[in-house]
């Protein structure tokens, strides 16, 4: 991807989430293939550097559509160091189990949404109270947060 580009995934679910407690998803992230994108009939050229750690984030979006009426919680991406467990002879080769190195290296914990949903009506009710209008993000920084996470809220979710 290009710096400023974006992508999406969809799923949606008739799920109340107002039944649980915690949200927790884990996300992988590596920078094979970066430095090799190429397009330059649409001037694509990947080629602008090495992708560090943070400078990738993905979110997670919740609510009754996507766009206008949403919580979302966003967090900075660590990349997973392949080279490393090229080096350690660490991949795992066909029909091998991966050792807890290799699962720990490629499912980094820094990577892992786990936040509680009462931020999400927290968000709300503070948003609310300070009068912020509902066509805005607003952002919401509670207690516990982990430094670089982000918990928007846009519209009026449900």
């Amino acid at each position: 991807m290009v710096g400023g580009d974006a992508r999406g995934i969809y799923k949606t679910l008739n799920l109340d989430l107002r039944n649980y407690e915690r949200l927790k998803m884990a996300v992988h992230a590596e920078r094979v293939g970066y430095e090799e994108c190429r397009d330059d009939e649409n001037e694509i050229n990947c080629g602008q550097g090495r992708l560090e750690n943070g400078e990738l984030t993905v979110f997670i979006r919740l609510g009754t559509d996507f766009v206008e009426n949403y919580y979302e919680y966003e967090i900075p991406l660590t990349l997973s160091d392949y080279d490393s467990l090229l080096q350690r002879n660490l991949i795992p080769q066909p029909g091998q189990s991966a050792s807890p190195e290799y699962v720990e290296e490629i499912w980094r914990s820094e990577n892992n949404f786990d936040f509680p949903l009462s931020w999400l009506k927290e968000a709300k009710i503070a948003r609310n109270n300070n009068g912020f209008r509902l066509d805005s993000i607003y952002s919401y920084f509670p207690e516990g947060l982990q430094d670089g996470h982000l918990v928007k809220l846009r519209g009026n979710p449900t």
